[in-house]
């Protein structure tokens, strides 16, 4: 773990990109407060691969379920509102 001014990571923000980029963990602190932490995402951005390969799959599971609901004689989308549950009463009324 790195620690720098907020002063000193104004300056020198390209530099702790790249430290993060390479695992580091970098806090930004001031009179002593912690302010900020440079960290990696947890997760990562899809690349355009993956997001058209993700929308192919939702797209062809929609057809499966147009198609069973088909097979089935029902409406696709569903006709209406969604159904609603009854919600129960709060003590407080």
């Amino acid at each position: 773990m790195i620690l720098v001014t907020l002063a000193d990571a104004c300056l020198r923000l390209p530099e702790l990109v790249d430290l993060v980029a390479k695992g580091e963990q970098v806090v930004i602190v001031q009179n002593g407060v912690t302010l900020a932490a440079l960290t990696l995402p947890p997760f990562t951005i899809p690349t355009l691969e993956e997001e058209a390969e993700r929308r192919a799959k939702a797209e062809e599971f929609s057809r499966l379920i147009a198609k069973w609901h088909e097979e089935d004689g029902l409406p696709y989308p569903p006709e209406g509102e969604l159904p609603t549950f009854p919600q129960p009463e709060s003590p407080a009324a």
